[in-house]
């Protein structure tokens, strides 16, 4: 059922939030109406669907051209797994949050079958090593005495 249908990653150029999406060829999998199909707004066939999460929810839309995308990879492994976890996902459009259900998590999902996102990863990596650095006293943390020697 799904032998013509390839996922691709695409990362958004010029992104600051590195905000990446999934493109299906081939088999669009019931995911595009006819209608939408077959109107070629820009005269030729669309390239394949994206399907990425924001904070609106599960988009997709029809690709013409990847002027504002870059091709990050293939998923080559278990692709009848990841095309029915991509296929839940839509179908499921759970409620986007930027900490546990991001467009990265969205792809790490489909891929692995493990909503992971490095940007939160990064994030709470970066909090945790300030929040030692002041603990240890760090611009007048608790471990520097500041507050003793003010008294």
């Amino acid at each position: 059922m799904y032998a013509t249908t390839r996922l691709t990653v695409l990362a958004q150029r010029n992104s600051l939030k590195g905000h990446v999406g999934v493109l299906i060829t081939g088999n669009l999998l019931g995911l595009v109406r006819p209608q939408e199909l077959f109107a070629r707004p820009r005269g030729r066939a669309p390239i394949g669907l994206l399907v990425d999460v924001t904070p609106d929810g599960v988009q997709r839309q029809l690709i013409y051209d990847l002027t504002d995308w870059v091709v990050q990879r293939h998923i080559e492994r278990d692709v009848p797994g990841a095309i029915d976890r991509l296929l839940w996902w839509v179908r499921a459009n759970p409620r986007y949050d930027a900490a546990s259900r991001n467009c990265q998590h969205f792809v790490s999902f489909v891929e692995t079958g493990k909503p992971t996102s490095p940007a939160v990863t990064g994030v709470a990596l970066t909090g945790l090593a300030v929040a030692i650095w002041w603990g240890l006293g760090g611009f007048d943390g608790p471990a520097s005495g500041a507050a003793s020697k003010r008294k």
